[in-house]
């Protein structure tokens, strides 16, 4: 289980932000059962995995700008 506040909808896909070699990147996830502010990951994510926990909101807002900005997304 990790914090649904990590877990966003990026174009379309359910997501979390995993750390790359430019700063972030979004990772489609599949979710189970939500508990107490907590989300089940049952695909997308394996244990021990990096991801962001706290923020997440704050990452989509900054793609969402980078992206109308250029036309596209990385």
């Amino acid at each position: 289980q990790i914090s649904a506040n990590a877990v966003v909808e990026v174009e379309g896909r359910t997501s979390v932000f995993v750390p790359n070699d430019h700063g972030f990147e979004p990772v489609p996830v599949r979710t189970g059962r939500t508990s107490s502010g907590r989300i089940v990951i049952t695909d997308g994510l394996s244990p021990g995995d990096r991801f962001v926990s706290e923020g997440a909101f704050t990452l989509k807002a900054q793609l969402e700008k980078d992206a109308f900005g250029d036309g596209h997304v990385h």
